[in-house]
């Protein structure tokens, strides 16, 4: 039997909500279970707090499964363009497939196009949110990273079946310590309520 409190303990402690100012842009983890994390994206970027939208992310485990045509970043960039934001205003990435990779080869990106942000408004499911900011840490540690997930409850917010989602979330607690250890993202504390439910 799932535990609701335990799960919304641990995701609330995983989802970083900071509160939006005006950035350089708007940083989108691929991503295709979750489009309110694209609609998150549409809501800042119509309310002017970046000019530009930039999208990471390849053909991931999902996107295979689900046998898409096309990279998630692609998959996202035509969903914002049919939201009407204009196609000069969106920058996409597709070659990453974890989230290591869509800082790295993100900014990279980014970079090649002209732009060195320093200020950055990062969106991702709520449970991946520390772990983004993390990484952008131990790597670009110069820029000022916003988290701004979606919000909402945990059946709103929930992607795939609880039992599935509860198991999704622990995971992503056990990868904050792994990746810490091999040294690709800044470590955490993580509270003891938390390590005792793994």
């Amino acid at each position: 039997m799932i535990n609701i409190d335990t799960l919304k303990t641990i995701q609330d402690y995983l989802a970083i909500n900071d509160q939006p100012e005006k950035c350089e842009v708007i940083f989108i983890f691929g991503g295709i279970r979750q489009p309110k994390v694209w609609d998150r994206a549409l809501q800042l970027y119509k309310e002017d707090y970046a000019p530009k939208i930039f999208i990471t992310g390849g053909y991931g485990p999902m996107t295979k499964e689900l046998n898409l045509l096309l990279p998630e970043a692609e998959t996202i960039k035509n969903y914002l363009i049919e939201k009407r934001v204009p196609q000069n205003d969106i920058i996409i990435e597709t070659q990453a497939v974890n989230t290591l990779e869509n800082v790295k080869f993100g900014i990279e990106a980014l970079r090649k196009y002209g732009l060195q942000p320093k200020t950055i408004i990062a969106i991702s499911k709520p449970f991946h949110m520390r772990r983004c900011l993390a990484t952008f840490n131990k790597y670009f540690p110069d820029i000022n990273i916003l988290c701004c997930p979606p919000s909402g409850s945990i059946e709103e917010l929930m992607d795939r079946p609880i039992n599935e989602y509860y198991q999704r979330v622990l995971d992503e607690i056990k990868r904050l310590i792994k990746y810490a250890d091999k040294g690709d993202i800044v470590r955490q504390d993580i509270p003891d309520e938390i390590i005792k439910e793994l």
